[in-house]
């Protein structure tokens, strides 16, 4: 939530990824996109490892409140 700037609702960063038919955190995608609004290749591989702490990735999941109510 942090990262979306938002006190309730969605998080921005959720993407759903079609082709694993699974969400994915997009901080772990692209860091620079969703804190700056743009892609910075090289900001991304600076960020993706303190993303991935921050979100405890591969930790039992995201804590994001997602409540499935079919496919997207």
């Amino acid at each position: 939530m942090l990262v979306s700037r938002r006190r309730q609702g969605a998080c921005l960063a959720v993407e759903w990824q079609a082709e694993e038919r699974r969400y994915h955190c997009g901080m772990l995608r692209s860091s620079s996109e969703h804190l700056l609004g743009s892609r910075w290749p090289l900001l991304d591989r600076l960020l993706r490892p303190l993303a991935a702490r921050w979100i405890a990735a591969g930790m039992g999941g995201c804590d994001a409140r997602i409540e499935l109510t079919g496919s997207p």
